[in-house]
């Protein structure tokens, strides 16, 4: 179940659904979400015994190297810079992020999914708040 993950994926920007109305909703600048709507991003994901690599770009924004343990919370930067609490497991054959940023305290919580070796990515803002969808395909 975790080697379907362990790849290098790419954004699909037309498949994007719902996505104006949660980037407002998490409080991001609006010249972050001009960057994060048009241009293409990538999702790396590594794994060395129980710690996980996960390699984030996007043009424009650059790159950033997030390491952690299932279950352990971390303090990090998103790529546009907002400082994050981040902790990630495995719920139901997802895999699935826990976020807050420290600046706004929106909670945002990222399931992702391997359905037919497209990763598809639902992304909520609080509990009950709007939900985004995504896919990304391997690299």
């Amino acid at each position: 179940m975790v080697d379907q993950y362990l790849k290098k994926w790419q954004s699909d920007l037309n498949s994007s659904e719902n996505f104006d109305v949660v980037m407002e909703q998490m409080k991001l600048a609006p010249m972050a979400r001009k960057v994060f709507k048009e241009r293409v991003g990538t999702l790396e994901y590594k794994l060395t015994g129980d710690t996980w690599t996960a390699i984030a770009s996007i043009d424009g924004l650059g790159e950033r190297t997030y390491e952690y343990k299932l279950g352990e919370e971390i303090t990090s930067k998103g790529l546009d810079g907002e400082p994050l609490k981040t902790k990630s497991c495995f719920e139901d054959g997802a895999l699935v992020e826990y976020s807050m940023s420290l600046t706004s305290e929106v909670p945002i919580t990222i399931t992702r999914r391997v359905v037919d070796g497209v990763l598809q990515c639902e992304c909520k803002v609080n509990e009950t708040g709007a939900k985004m969808t995504y896919r990304m395909t391997e690299v």
